[in-house]
Parts: structure tokens; C-alpha cells; sequence
């Protein structure tokens, strides 16, 4: 594997990134210029999955409805990309936004005020992740332990499979059972779960990867047997994670970064199939550790023996059929 140049691996290869955020942050910007600069970075990007990250909330509308600002400005943001690219990149093409579900069934409210700002709709992702080490931040939502598996959380997830709408799992990898246990409760529902699993390896967990891959192995297999619950592939070069790519100086190679997270990804599609895998960018998160070009190059070395329609689940079709059913 030659990676001195870089150069774009299967360069026709069409991508939907199935997982990016977009935000304004006093010392981080990922707008529509720094996006661009990423999708136009030589991968065949056709299409993306925007993911909700508390961007653009409406503070003139009550609390539980803030969150629907963030869809309005996000489908304005994913015409003004279409625009700019003359129809050839459907950034943002679904839209995953935020309601509390706890709130049970009456988070339906949210949820039909989402579907009224925009039709790329499609979806909720409530950040459940939590852990016991005070060291570990948890979830931007402020999570309290075992919250998958409260009454009002699942009729709040009930209130999504009444309206055919996708629900993303952030949690962390000890939370893995949990997930399992909500899905057999909620059958019906499609569930994605975001970034492997939520590997943990800062803090107390520092010092065990291995017995913490043994363990998720595990439980990946157990929520495998789970039909009805999806995983995006992505999400390693984040600093929770404790690989130490946001350290370094200079971002990961294509060697470096295959070498380190082939295990997780591999073991992920033998289990769940390509059919229910997708690999995502998770940026601008994961951009602390490495490049969107070499993160896409690394996935395309990972799949080189995979057949053509293999690859095509992987890169697009899984991610388009899940969150957007109708589309061929």
C-alpha cells in the first residue's frame, strides 16, 4: 500500500456520508465553506445524513421545541449546497434532529413540528451516552444512567415507530446491553447505532484495550441478533477513544489508521452484514485525528476484496435505504 502520495482510492466509488454535523463554535467552525472543502476533496460524495448537534435552536419558541430551528436552518443550508455544487451534492440530504424522548408520548408534538420544517426529516438522535467516571464527559443532552430503558423513554421511542421515523443511539460502549434490551421492546423501530458502539479508552478505561475490545465484540455480536438495529462505521479518531490520533502532530496516515481500526470495523460488518453497515465521516469530530480524504481512502482499503454490490451498500445504499426508504 503506496500512502506517500494519497492518492484517492476508487475515485468513481459514489458516497453517502451517513454522518456529519454542521456547527459554530467560538474556537471550531464547520460550515458550508469548510464542508465543501471536504466533500470536494476528490471522493465521490453524492449525498450526506446530517446529524443534530444543538446547531441554530429557535430561543423564541418553548424549550421542547427549540430543536426544530436546527431543522429549518439545516434543510436552508442543504439547498444553499445544492445550489453551490449545480445538483451534484445532496449535502445534508436526510436530517436527524433532536426532541427529548423522555418526554414520552408527548414528544409527538416535536416531532411533527420537525416534519413541518422540512421534508428531509427524517429522524431523532437522543445522546444517551453515561458513564460512572466523573472523568468521562457524558452526552451533550445530560443523560441520567439507564435512560434507554425508562417508561417515558420508550413511548417516546414508540412515538418515532408510530411515524416511521429513524432513531440514532449515541452511547458508550458499556451501554451496548442497554441498547439491546430497548430494541426488543420497540421491534418496529429502526435503530442506528452511531459510531461502533461508543468506544471508550480515556480515564479509567485507559489501560484495558484489549479486555474493552473482548467485551465489545461481545456485545456487538448480541445486538446483532437484533434485526432491527443498524451500525455507522466511523467514529474511531475521536478522542474518547483513546487512540491517540488527536494527539498527534500531524493527522493519520492510510497505514496508521487501517491498521488500528480494521478490527473494529471487519468484526462489525462480519456480524451485522453489509446491508445494515455504513460507514460515516463523523466530522467535523473526527477531523482531530485525520484528514476526510485519507478517513474515506482507509475505508475503500478496508473493503478492496469486497464484491461491487458490497460496496455499494457500504458506501451509500445501506445509508440512503435506511434513513430514506423510497429512494431505488
Amino acid at each position: 500500500m503506496n500512502t506517500q502520495a494519497e492518492a484517492i482510492l476508487n475515485k468513481n466509488l459514489e458516497i453517502c456520508d451517513a454522518h456529519h454535523h454542521i456547527w459554530d463554535f467560538p474556537n471550531s467552525k464547520y460550515l458550508a465553506e469548510e464542508l465543501l472543502e471536504d466533500l470536494l476533496c476528490g471522493h465521490n460524495i453524492t449525498s450526506s445524513i446530517y446529524m443534530e448537534c444543538g446547531y441554530g435552536y429557535d430561543q423564541t419558541l418553548p424549550k421542547h421545541l427549540a430543536p426544530i430551528g436546527e431543522t429549518r436552518l439545516i434543510d436552508q443550508f442543504a439547498d444553499d449546497v445544492l445550489s453551490r455544487t449545480n445538483g451534484r451534492i445532496h449535502a445534508c440530504k436526510a436530517i436527524v434532529g433532536y426532541a427529548d424522548l423522555s418526554r414520552g408520548d408527548s414528544v409527538k408534538e416535536v416531532l411533527e413540528c420537525h416534519l413541518e420544517q422540512s421534508e428531509r426529516f427524517v429522524g431523532i438522535r437522543h445522546a444517551t451516552g453515561w458513564d460512572s467516571d466523573t472523568k468521562i464527559r457524558n452526552a451533550h443532552t445530560h443523560p441520567s444512567e439507564g435512560l434507554m430503558l425508562t417508561s417515558n423513554f420508550v413511548d417516546g421511542i414508540r412515538s418515532l415507530a408510530h411515524l416511521n421515523l429513524t432513531f440514532d443511539a449515541w452511547l458508550y460502549h458499556p451501554q451496548i446491553i442497554e441498547l439491546v434490551e430497548l430494541s426488543k421492546k420497540v421491534p418496529h423501530q429502526k435503530i442506528i447505532l452511531d459510531h461502533v458502539g461508543g468506544i471508550l479508552g480515556i480515564a479509567s478505561y485507559s489501560s484495558q484495550t484489549k479486555e474493552i475490545f473482548n467485551q465489545w465484540k461481545n456485545d456487538i455480536s448480541l445486538a446483532a441478533e437484533q434485526e432491527n438495529i443498524f451500525v455507522k462505521l466511523g467514529g474511531l479518531a475521536m478522542s474518547i477513544c483513546g487512540m491517540g490520533f488527536n494527539k498527534r502532530e500531524k493527522p493519520a496516515t492510510l497505514d496508521e489508521l487501517t491498521q488500528v481500526t480494521a478490527p473494529y470495523y471487519s468484526h462489525v460488518i462480519d456480524k451485522f452484514g453489509v446491508n445494515r453497515c455504513m460507514f460515516e465521516s463523523n466530522f467535523p469530530v473526527d477531523k482531530v485525528g485525520v484528514s476526510y480524504k485519507t478517513l474515506w481512502n482507509s475505508f475503500k482499503y478496508l473493503t478492496k476484496s469486497f464484491s461491487d454490490s458490497e460496496k455499494k451498500a457500504l458506501f451509500k445504499g445501506t445509508a440512503e435505504k435506511t434513513y430514506m426508504p423510497s429512494i431505488k
